[in-house]
């Protein structure tokens, strides 16, 4: 498995997003609003810190990339009802448990997004 921080993904596709158009934003914070959406994981939160967000001005989607060290998938979905699309970005990964977390990521509507070595995206 590659071995990337979480900052230098943010920033690759950052840089490959804008390319193609996209507005980003790196490390959008959030207020929360009292009743307007609950989860547990936001208990005692003044707001929620985005990785990268998006906007794709050519299909008028909001975006949101949570990324991780490692395909692991521990509560990006709180994010769901705030974006369009919702994806976990990651080192290329090809441990024994990548085929239940793809699995549970489609049952929640989150994508996944994998960096190479190389530099080069997949989803």
């Amino acid at each position: 498995m590659l071995t990337i921080t979480e900052s230098d993904l943010v920033r690759e596709l950052a840089i490959k997003w804008e390319e193609v158009g996209l507005q980003v934003v790196k490390e959008l914070v959030v207020p929360i609003i009292d009743n307007i959406y609950y989860d547990n994981y936001l208990e005692g939160r003044d707001s929620v810190r985005i990785d990268l967000a998006a906007y794709d001005p050519h299909n008028d989607k909001i975006i949101f990339v949570e990324a991780e060290n490692g395909l692991y998938l521990p509560h990006p979905q709180i994010y769901l009802p705030f974006c369009n699309e919702l994806y976990v970005l990651c080192p290329e990964d090809n441990s024994s448990f990548r085929d239940e977390q793809v699995e549970w990521s489609k049952k929640e509507g989150i994508g996944i997004i994998e960096m190479s070595e190389e530099k080069n995206i997949s989803t």
